[in-house]
C-alpha cells in the first residue's frame, strides 16, 4: 500500500502516494544460464503491456516499452522496472521490482511533464482502477512470459513485441553507458533483450544495458 524507501535505476527515488498505485517485488530463480537474465526486465515489460491491454477502451493510448526499464503511455512514464541480481554463490536469484502508477490524479513540479498514471490516461479523464484486479492480471501475464526466458526459440515472440511496442524504435536517442555516450537511431532489439543502435557513421552497437537513454530533441531521460 505504501513504501518509505522506493528507488529506481541509478538510485533515483520512486515516489508514490499511499493506497493509489502498485508497488511490489517478486523473487525469481530462473533455471537458465545467467546470460539470459538480461531478458528479465524485457519479459516484465511485455507482461505489463499485456496487463494494461486488458483495460481495453478505458485508456486513450496504448502502453509502449521504453527500453530498458520503463513503460510509457504517450510520451510519459507510467511504470518502471528494476531487476537486482545475486550471483555471488550457487544460490543465484533475481528480484524484480515493479512500480505502476494506477490512480495518481496529479504529479507535482517537473514530474507533471514526464510522468502519468492509468487514471490520468483514462478515456473519461478520471476513472479509478481496481488495483487488486490489475495486480492479478499482471501476475498472470508475467507467469505466461516468464518461461520464455529459458529457451532461445521461445523468446522470439517477446522479441517481436519489444519491436512492435517500442517507444524508441526508429527514433534518435542518446545513450550513456559504461562511461561512454552514443547517439544514433534505434533499429531493433535482439534475442537477449538488447537494443541495437545505428550510429551516424553507420556503425551498429548492441547495448545490453544503459544508465540513461534520452530521446534526442525531446529532453526526455526517464
Amino acid at each position: 500500500e505504501s513504501q518509505s524507501g522506493g528507488r529506481g535505476r541509478r538510485g533515483d527515488p520512486w515516489i508514490s502516494p499511499a493506497r493509489r498505485n502498485l508497488l511490489f517485488s517478486i523473487l525469481l530463480r530462473p533455471q537458465t544460464s545467467t546470460s539470459n537474465w538480461p531478458r528479465l526486465p524485457q519479459l516484465a515489460a511485455v507482461a505489463l503491456c499485456r496487463a494494461i491491454d486488458h483495460l481495453g477502451p478505458a485508456l486513450k493510448v496504448e502502453a509502449r516499452i521504453k527500453w530498458p526499464n520503463d513503460i510509457w503511455l504517450g510520451e510519459k512514464k507510467v511504470a518502471g522496472l528494476l531487476v537486482d541480481t545475486n550471483l555471488q554463490n550457487a544460490n543465484h536469484f533475481a528480484v524484480l521490482g515493479i512500480g505502476l502508477n494506477v490512480n495518481n490524479d496529479q504529479f507535482a513540479g517537473e514530474l507533471s511533464e514526464t510522468a502519468t498514471s492509468l487514471r490520468l490516461a483514462s478515456s473519461d479523464g478520471g476513472a479509478s482502477f481496481d488495483r487488486n484486479r490489475l495486480a492479478a492480471r499482471l501476475l498472470v501475464e508475467l507467469a505466461g512470459v516468464y518461461p520464455q526466458c529459458l529457451e532461445d526459440e521461445s523468446f522470439t515472440e517477446v522479441s517481436a513485441m519489444l519491436n512492435s511496442r517500442s517507444a524508441l524504435l526508429g527514433r534518435e536517442v542518446r545513450v550513456d553507458f559504461a562511461g561512454r555516450r552514443l547517439t544514433g537511431e534505434v533499429v531493433g532489439f535482439g534475442d537477449r533483450g538488447e537494443m541495437i543502435l545505428s550510429a551516424a557513421n553507420g556503425e551498429r552497437h548492441v547495448l545490453h544495458s544503459a544508465e540513461q537513454v534520452r530521446l534526442v530533441g525531446k529532453g526526455l531521460a526517464l
